[in-house]
This record gives structure tokens, sequence and C-alpha cells, in this order.
């Protein structure tokens, strides 16, 4: 597939030292104490914030045969409309899924449908390790609700009936859309944990849905599903780039968002890379026509390394948080600051098309 395009290097920009006093914020304490997890823009003016509250048990247990759960998070998601108007009246911020259905609030991501205006979201972790009784047990003595954490393997797809007041429906039948393993493929260790993308693609008339997948224990890389109807999802295809993705580089490539440029009819694709080894953290820019096949267009900004280490790794504190575009060519990228307490920290930055990404 030709994908003649390069980046301008030109305009490659390093957000380490963008000056707090430019950010936006926006507090969330009022509604719940935690720390901002994922954070998902639905449009300019709306995002969801995903909360890890304090309140969770440890298995303080010294052998790890034992210690078959790390922890009992209480995630909630919470939904903020207004966000960039320029009107007087400050930001609508509701809670929209609690904590019945933590797992799904984890990653939870909001898309539009084909009609562009139906709300919807999709979210939820594999559970590979069941939760051990004696944790249950503690959880419902401190009034933690247990229910979503007993058979959640896979993704939930829900529907927003009012995206400013709520509720959100888990449809389906309140069951997974997509139960299969997302390491099927690969035959290695995987994980819906972690941020998701979902759109719905005018230029293929399908949803397509990005979300991580580890090709080998410690390799990071992203799959590509579709659907017609975002109840009935693709096998899980492996995208593949140019130039290669290889394990012996030691590059991660950690949650892809994706978005469809349609003066172009191309899609982006703007993922957070890192390789530690090199010491390089970034946000990568990719280039496809059929959301498989992607050009590897190199780092678009630089990203300010985290003093947080996490697993082993280390993780950039600001990530990507919504790409969106306009008719005149303007494309915007936001940003977030990850894991800060009661607050969400964003910027956004916007380019022309040609500004950025080249046809040779």
């Amino acid at each position: 597939m030709d994908l003649n395009f390069s980046l301008n290097k030109n305009i490659i920009d390093d957000i380490v030292n963008y000056p707090l006093t430019d950010f936006k914020m926006i507090k969330v304490k009022k509604f719940l104490s935690g720390v901002i997890g994922y954070v998902n823009f639905l449009d300019k003016n709306t995002v969801l914030i995903n909360i890890e509250n304090n309140n969770y048990i440890e298995n303080k247990s010294t052998d790890l045969k034992k210690k078959k759960l790390e922890s009992f998070f209480d995630i909630n998601t919470l939904c903020v409309t207004g966000i960039n108007e320029t009107t007087k009246t400050k930001p609508i911020v509701n809670r929209v899924l609690k904590k019945d259905v933590s797992r799904i609030a984890h990653n939870c991501c909001a898309f539009k449908d084909k009609t562009n205006k139906k709300i919807f979201a999709i979210g939820g972790r594999y559970e590979r390790n069941p939760i051990p009784i004696k944790n249950i047990k503690k959880a419902q003595k401190k009034q933690i609700s247990t229910n979503a954490h007993k058979n959640n393997k896979g993704l939930y797809l829900l529907r927003c009936k009012n995206v400013k007041k709520g509720p959100w429906n888990i449809e389906n039948k309140n069951r997974p859309v997509i139960r299969e393993d997302p390491l099927s493929n690969f035959k290695k260790t995987s994980s819906y944990d972690s941020q998701l993308s979902c759109i719905y693609s005018q230029i293929l008339q399908k949803y397509i849905l990005s979300v991580r997948c580890n090709i080998e224990k410690g390799h990071r890389y992203f799959s590509i599903l579709h659907s017609d109807n975002c109840l009935d999802w693709s096998k899980f295809y492996s995208p593949k780039l140019d130039p290669p993705f290889t394990i012996e580089s030691n590059d991660q490539i950690y949650s892809v968002l994706l978005h469809e440029y349609l003066p172009k009819k191309l899609f982006l694709g703007v993922c957070l890379f890192y390789n530690k080894e090199k010491n390089i953290y970034g946000t990568k820019l990719f280039i496809s026509k059929d959301s498989i096949n992607w050009k590897d267009l190199g780092i678009l900004f630089y990203l300010p390394t985290s003093r947080m280490p996490r697993n082993g790794y280390i993780r950039p504190k600001v990530q990507c948080g919504g790409i969106f575009s306009e008719k005149n060519g303007n494309i915007s990228f936001y940003f977030y600051l990850y894991k800060q307490r009661n607050k969400l920290f964003y910027f956004s930055k916007t380019y022309k098309f040609d500004e950025i990404i080249l046809s040779n």
C-alpha cells in the first residue's frame, strides 16, 4: 500500500517544559477523591475521566504464590461537558459509571455512532486470575462491590441516553461484546488494561477499535478490530508497520488513539512510544489508508520521563487523550497529565495537516 508521506521534522515539539500555567484544570474532588487514570476526549467540549479511588484492599502476603490479586480498585468514570465552551457557565461534571461496574470504568472510551447522534462507550478488563474468596469477604465487610469482578472477562458496550446527565446503560443483555482473550492471535500474555480507542469510519463504513496487546512478555503493541454494529466484532488484526516493529529494538508502542482525517481519506494513529534502553519517550504519529497497514512517521512530540517507576518500566506523565480535525485542515491534539490527584490538567496543540505531514 502506497503511503508516501513523511513527518515535517521542523515542527517536532518538546512538551517537557510546557508551562503549567497554560494547562486548563478541572477539579473532580467534589465528586470523587482519587487519582486520574485514562482520559478520553469524546470531542473538544466533552471528556470522560477515569478515577482510581483510594478505597481498595491489598493482599499483603509476602508469598508471591498466594498473591493472586494485587489490589481491589474502586474505579469510577466522570463525564465532563462544556469544558472549552465560551459561555460563562462552568463545566458540568457527572459520575456516569460507579463502582458496581468498576472494571468497565477502568478504561472506558466514549465514541459517537455512525449517525453522529448516539453516544456509546466501550470498556472492561480481562481478568486472568480468580479473585480469592477471602478478599471478596473482606471487600463485602467494607461495603465494596464485587459484582463486576466475578465474571468480567472482556469488553462491554454501553449506551448513553443523555451525555450531560446519563445514565449509561450496558447493552447486549449485560454481557461482554468481546470475550476472546486478545492474545489468541499471538499466544502470549495480553490485557485490555490500557487506554482504548474506538471510532466509526465513514471511509470503511465500520467501527474500528484499537486495544493493547503484548506480542511477547514486556513488549507492548496494539491490535485492531472491526464491527458493523458495535456488538459483533472481527478477529484481532495485527497491524503492520512500515518500518516494521521488532522485539529486538526494545521499542514499546502503548495506547494507539485512532482518528479519521476525511479531507484526505486517511487514518491517523497517535500513540505513546518509549524505548527505555535509549531513554526515548514521546508521542508517535502513524498514518494509514485501511487501519491495518500503517506508516510510522516517527515522534511528533517528545515527552518528559516520569519520576514514577511502575512494574519495572518508566511511564511518561503526559499522555494523549484525543485528536480532532476540522474541514479547514486544522488538527488538534489534546494532552493530559496522567496520575494526578483530584484534578484534570489538560492542554491542546493545533496544526494544519500540511504543516505536520508532507506528501513525498
